[in-house]
């Protein structure tokens, strides 16, 4: 389990929720956070022994270094057999996700309880 590190509280929070490692980040998504973030998702890649869900319900900005290190998480992960989805992605974010077509290549759900859920599905299991 990885839990909250070194990290600004208002940058983001980590923990495990029904087996699955989450990030939620607290803050937008630019050149800024992300590079205050590069440890904390170096991190998530060495410790997550699951897949990892990336709470976006407080992102209202995203800018391409955030996306960039998205697209890193989520290689990173696949080359460990493991999955990258995005929780409650909202309007500016999601636009630019989609316009980039990040869309194509991770999972986006509307909240936590509906990812668990359908992670949690026979058809989705192994």
């Amino acid at each position: 389990m990885f839990i909250e590190g070194n990290f600004p509280s208002s940058l983001c929070i980590t923990y495990k929720f029904n087996d699955q490692d989450v990030i939620a980040f607290k803050s937008d998504l630019d050149i800024k956070t992300v590079q205050a973030a590069h440890p904390l998702i170096e991190r998530a890649i060495e410790e997550a022994d699951s897949n990892v869900l990336v709470d976006m319900s407080a992102v209202n900005f995203i800018d391409s270094s955030g996306i960039t290190a998205l697209l890193y998480l989520y290689k990173r992960l696949i080359k460990a057999n493991r999955t990258l989805s995005l929780i409650g992605v909202k309007e500016q974010p999601l636009h630019l996700l989609h316009l980039f077509g990040v869309n194509q290549v991770l999972t986006f759900y509307d909240s936590l309880d509906t990812c668990i859920q359908a992670l949690s599905s026979p058809v989705n299991q192994v």
